[in-house]
């Protein structure tokens, strides 16, 4: 807004000569007779009213002051009056015309934390604020701080240095359903095992963990196909070979696997569900993929390529050889 404007006045013949006859010092040592009967003021005067109410040839400067207030002035070169620097025509608290602090104009209209910059003759915000809508929806100067939470929700801040908001530790910017952005905490977010990568400022999932579909942080589930090269249906066994590192492995598997079906695989390949790694571990889960049928690892050995289920029973029937 600008406040430039300036109240003045351009004194008539009449508004600065007064009927008389010859005689002026009445009216002050600055009045003088035009030659036609009426007094005239002197350059830089005007005639104004004293403290007794009778007309008074006083000096423009002290007429502006007397109707716009102590911090009014006068530009001698167009007899304008004019508020001195710092200072804007306004109201005062009589609802007269005044020259009023630009300090407190901009308050008024926006504020404490406002103030009047003269070099641009505007009303800015003080460092740290912005003009932005308070909660009566009214334009003033609020904290940056507010400004972001208006915008972003209450866990957005603002940063200083880079002069612009962002999300409190542990959030991050997240695309609303509505439109727009917010601040919304890892947790929230992407689930219980996510957190908070300070460096990057940015949520991502634990380690171990990936997003589902659901965009949620789930524990991985690296799953490795393995061939299947023996099966012992009566004792929960099976000796599977690796496709992953070509390495032998016989297992014993709990209930959920059903014989029929998991002979189904015998020399094809099953897929087994190794977590968060790539080895063979208790719990891993075996899948029967074209039966919809899992079943977990119950114990396991590393065995070499030569292993067969059926060499392990001759041997146990004929005993050690002597």
């Amino acid at each position: 807004m600008v406040f430039g404007f300036l109240l003045f006045f351009i004194f008539s013949i009449n508004q600065n000569k007064a009927l008389s006859y010859y005689d002026c010092s009445s009216y002050g040592p600055f009045a003088y007779s035009d030659g036609t009967g009426y007094c005239k003021c002197s350059y830089g005067y005007v005639m104004s009213s004293n403290l007794l109410g009778g007309s008074y040839c006083v000096s423009i400067g002290q007429y502006c002051k007397d109707k716009y207030g102590y911090n009014a002035t006068s530009d001698y070169l167009t007899n304008e009056c004019k508020c001195i620097s710092g200072y804007l025509f306004g109201k005062d608290m009589f609802g007269n015309t005044s020259c009023v602090s630009g300090d407190s104009l901009c308050r008024d209209s926006y504020g404490s934390n406002s103030k009047y910059d003269s070099s641009s003759d505007k009303c800015k915000c003080r460092p740290g604020y912005s003009f932005g809508d308070n909660m009566y929806g009214e334009t003033k100067c609020v904290s940056n701080d507010t400004l972001c939470q208006n915008n972003y929700g209450y866990d957005s801040t603002y940063n200083s240095l880079l002069d612009k908001c962002e999300c409190r530790y542990g959030h991050e910017f997240t695309l609303k359903t509505s439109g727009g952005l917010e601040c919304e905490s890892c947790s929230s977010k992407y689930g219980y095992y996510s957190s908070y990568n300070s460096s990057e400022k940015k949520c991502e999932c634990m380690s171990g963990y990936t997003l589902d579909d659901d965009n949620q942080c789930v524990k991985k589930q690296n799953n490795v196909y393995f061939r299947l090269i023996e099966l012992d249906s009566d004792n929960n066994r099976a000796l599977i070979k690796s496709e992953y590192d070509n390495k032998y492995y016989s297992i014993v598997y709990k209930s959920g696997c059903y014989s029929y079906s998991f002979k189904r695989y015998l020399n094809k390949q099953i897929v087994v569900n190794l977590g968060t790694d790539f080895f063979i571990n208790k719990g891993d889960k075996i899948v029967l993929q074209d039966d919809n049928e899992l079943c977990e690892i119950k114990d396991f050995e590393k065995v070499d390529s030569s292993f067969s289920f059926n060499k392990e029973k001759e041997s146990s029937f004929f005993g050690a050889p002597v």
